[in-house]
C-alpha cells in the first residue's frame, strides 16, 4: 500500500471505510476473472514471453560472462597500447619536426644558403650586400644562441667575413687610386676587425709592399735583357732613374691618400699616432731610395761605376724628386751627401788605380835614348784646361796627365764642395801620384829618367794639384798651397815642398790652411819630389 491509497482512506467517511474490504474483494474477483479470461485468450503470448524471458536471462548471463572476460582482457590491451604509444613517440616527433620543417622550408633554405650567398657577394666585390648579410647572420645567432644550425651558419659567415677582410686588405696592395682605396678602408672600418691605428698601419704596410713589388718588377724587367755579368753602371743608373720616378709617384700618392683617408677624419686621441705611422713610412721609403742610390753610385765592383755625366744627370733628377716632394715635408737631399761622397772617393780611387797601372805599362815601354829638353814649371796663370806642353816629350807623363785630367773633368761634373771631401780627394790623388813616383824611382838611372822625374815634380804634380784645388773647389791661386819655411834647415822634411804660383821652397813646410799637405800620402809624395828637384825660397 502506498501513501496515496492511505491518504485516500483517511479522507473517506466511516461507512465507506467499512465497505472498503467488500469493494476490494469484489475488485479482486473481477481482476482474477479478467486475468483468467486473458490467459485463456492470450496464452501463446504468455508462453512466448516466458520463453523470451528465459532466453534473455541466459543471454544476460552469457553477456555478463563475456563482459567479465572482456574486462579481463582490457588491461593487457591497455598495456600494449601504452607500449605502442611509447614506441611511436619518436616517429611522431620526427613527423612533427618534418611537418614544421616543411612549413618553414623557405626560411630555412634562406638561412642555409646564407654562407654561399655571402661568398658570391664577396667574389663579385658586392661588399655592401656582404656586410648586410654578415649583420643578419650575427643577429640571428644572438636571437637563437642554442640552435646548432644557426651557430654553424654564423661560423661559416665569420669565416667568409675573414676572407672578405683579407680581400679588402689585398686591394690596398694593388696599384689602385684614391676612390678605390677609400672605399676599401671604409668597408674595413665598418667590419670592425681592426682599430683605426691598426688599419692605418695595414694601409701603409700594404702600400710599402706594393712599392717593393713594383721596384722588384722594375729591376727584373730591366735586367731581363742582360745577364748580371753584362750589366754596366749605365744600366744601373737607368734603373735608378726609373726607381726615383716610381718613388716620387708612390710617395706623393701614399702621403696624399693617407692624409685624405685617415688624418682628415682622425680624432685627437689617435691623430698623433697616425702622424707617427706616416713619418715612419716616409722614413722607410726614403731609406729604400737612399739604399738604391748608394748601391748604384757605390757599387761593390768599381768597374760598374756610372759615367760622370750619367751621375750628374742622375743626381739632378733625384734632386728634382726631392724638391717636388719638399712641399709634403719629404726633402731628403741631405741624406744623399754621404752616398755621393763615397761615390766620388770610389771613382777617384778606381781611376787612380787604373791610372797607375797604365802609367806602369807606359813606363815599361820607354827607351830613354836621348835627353829631352830641360823641364820648366808651369806658370801659375796658365789655363787650367790646357796641360803643360813640356809633358809631350815624356809619353808616360803625358798619359798620366791625360788620365788625371779626365778624372778632374769627372769631378767637375759632380761639383763637390765640402772641404772634408777636398782633403780626402787630395789624399787619394796624392796616394796615386806617390805610387807613380815610386815607379819612377824604381827605374834604372838615366838622363831621360832624371829629366822625367824633374818634370814629374816641377810640372805634372803642381798642374794636377792646381786643377783639383782651383778648378774643382775654386780655391784662389794665392791660397792653394801656403807653405811657411822653418828656421831650422835640418828639420825633418816629411811633408816636402810644393809649387806655389811659380815659386818653390825647400824648407820644411807647416800644415797649410786648406789641408793640402796633411800627413799621409801627400807628405811622403812631396818628400820624394824634394829629393828629385830641391826647391829654395824664391826659386821659380
Amino acid at each position: 500500500m502506498d501513501d496515496e491509497y492511505l491518504a485516500r482512506l483517511a479522507s473517506l467517511p466511516l461507512q465507506q471505510i467499512r465497505d472498503e474490504p467488500a469493494a476490494l474483494s469484489a475488485a479482486a474477483s473481477q481482476l482474477t476473472a479478467s486475468l483468467t479470461a486473458l490467459c485463456n485468450a492470450q496464452y501463446p503470448t504468455f508462453l512466448l514471453a516466458h520463453g523470451s524471458s528465459s532466453t534473455l536471462k541466459s543471454t544476460l548471463t552469457a553477456l555478463d560472462d563475456s563482459l567479465n572476460a572482456l574486462i579481463g582482457s582490457l588491461q593487457p590491451l591497455s598495456d600494449q597500447c601504452t607500449t605502442f604509444a611509447a614506441t611511436t613517440q619518436p616517429i611522431l616527433a620526427d613527423r612533427r619536426n618534418a611537418t614544421l620543417l616543411l612549413d618553414h622550408h623557405d626560411k630555412l633554405l634562406d638561412l642555409l644558403e646564407l654562407p654561399q650567398l655571402l661568398t658570391t657577394c664577396i667574389v663579385n666585390s658586392s661588399y655592401q650586400e656582404a656586410l648586410d648579410l654578415i649583420a643578419h647572420a650575427r643577429s640571428l645567432a644572438q636571437r637563437f644562441p642554442d640552435v646548432v644550425v644557426v651557430q654553424d651558419v654564423r661560423a661559416e659567415v665569420e669565416h667568409a667575413a675573414r676572407v672578405m677582410a683579407a680581400q679588402l686588405l689585398a686591394v690596398l696592395r694593388e696599384p689602385a687610386k684614391l676612390p678605390v682605396l677609400f672605399r676599401a678602408v671604409n668597408f674595413l672600418r665598418r667590419m670592425g676587425e681592426l682599430a683605426e691605428d691598426e688599419l692605418a698601419l695595414a694601409f701603409l704596410t700594404s702600400r710599402l709592399a706594393l712599392f717593393d713589388t713594383s721596384a722588384s718588377a722594375l729591376r727584373d724587367k730591366e735586367s731581363a735583357a742582360k745577364s748580371a755579368v753584362e750589366q754596366t753602371g749605365e744600366d744601373d743608373a737607368r734603373i735608378l732613374r726609373k726607381f726615383a720616378d716610381m718613388f716620387r709617384e708612390s710617395a706623393y700618392d701614399v702621403v696624399s691618400q693617407f692624409t685624405t683617408i685617415f688624418l682628415e677624419r682622425a680624432t685627437d686621441n689617435v691623430h698623433a699616432d697616425l702622424h707617427h705611422l706616416l713619418s715612419a713610412f716616409v722614413q722607410i721609403l726614403v731609406q729604400r731610395l737612399v739604399a738604391a742610390v748608394r748601391s748604384t753610385l757605390v757599387p761593390l765592383d768599381p768597374a760598374r761605376l756610372p759615367q760622370p755625366g750619367t751621375v750628374s744627370t742622375l743626381l739632378t733628377h733625384i734632386s728634382y724628386t726631392a724638391t717636388s716632394l719638399a712641399r709634403l715635408g719629404l726633402d731628403f737631399r741631405a741624406l744623399l751627401e754621404e752616398p755621393v761622397r763615397q761615390s766620388l772617393l770610389l771613382r777617384t780611387q778606381h781611376t787612380m788605380d787604373n791610372t797607375v797601372a797604365e802609367f806602369s805599362r807606359a813606363l815599361s815601354k820607354v827607351a830613354a835614348s836621348a835627353v829631352p829638353p830641360t823641364p820648366t814649371p808651369a806658370p801659375a796663370d796658365a789655363p787650367l784646361h790646357i796641360p803643360p806642353q813640356s809633358l809631350t816629350a815624356f809619353p808616360p807623363l803625358a798619359t798620366l796627365a791625360n788620365a788625371n785630367i779626365n778624372l778632374l773633368n769627372a769631378l767637375r761634373l759632380l761639383a763637390p764642395t765640402a772641404m772634408t771631401l777636398q782633403d780626402e780627394l787630395l789624399e787619394l790623388l796624392a796616394s796615386g801620384l806617390l805610387r807613380c813616383a815610386r815607379l819612377l824611382a824604381a827605374q834604372t838611372e838615366s838622363p831621360w829618367m832624371q829629366a822625367a822625374r824633374k818634370q814629374f815634380a816641377k810640372v805634372l804634380v803642381p798642374f794636377i794639384e792646381r786643377g783639383l784645388l782651383e778648378g774643382i773647389f775654386g780655391v784662389p791661386p794665392a791660397a792653394n798651397l801656403t807653405i811657411e819655411p822653418q828656421p831650422d834647415s835640418t828639420a825633418e822634411t816629411a811633408t816636402g815642398g810644393a809649387q806655389v804660383n811659380g815659386t818653390a821652397t825647400s824648407a820644411t813646410p807647416s800644415k797649410p790652411q786648406n789641408g793640402a799637405l796633411a800627413p799621409g800620402s801627400a807628405g811622403e809624395l812631396y818628400q820624394m819630389l824634394d829629393e828629385w828637384e830641391p826647391r829654395t825660397n824664391g826659386a821659380s
